[in-house]
């Protein structure tokens, strides 16, 4: 008995492994960098450091992202692509290379959701009760 298990044990052992390979080897190569037009006018970005440089806690940040947000989003359809993140995240000094690479898409709310994991939020005692 112990034979057929050590026997089934080696046989899913070798095929997880043998897939894991095939899954590799045809994925490795995907690049999901997008194709951003990088002529932006940076006009749309005016004032944006001096709004984030207001954001000092949880309540300002919640005060200030929407207004932030409305920047970024460079054709106004209250939604973030990830060349209009990619294009702010240049603005504020990352290569071209990286912001692509590393954009986000973003909604209004998951924008405020940043908010949540960059402060504390409040407790509310009320809440409680």
């Amino acid at each position: 008995m112990h034979g057929v298990e050590t026997y089934l044990f080696y046989f899913v052992y070798t095929s997880m492994s043998l897939f894991g390979y095939i899954f590799y080897a045809v994925f490795a190569g995907v690049d999901d960098t997008p194709d951003c037009n990088w002529n932006v006018d940076d006009s749309h970005y005016d004032g944006v450091n001096a709004v984030i440089g207001q954001i000092k806690d949880y309540e300002s940040c919640i005060a200030n992202i929407d207004d932030i947000f409305k920047r970024m989003d460079l054709n106004n359809d209250g939604y973030l692509d990830r060349c209009e993140d990619a294009n702010f995240q240049h603005f504020m000094g990352s290569t071209k290379e990286y912001a692509a690479k590393f954009s986000s898409e973003f909604s209004v709310s998951s924008a405020r959701k940043l908010c949540d994991e960059g402060f504390d939020k409040p407790y509310d005692y009320d809440s409680m009760h």
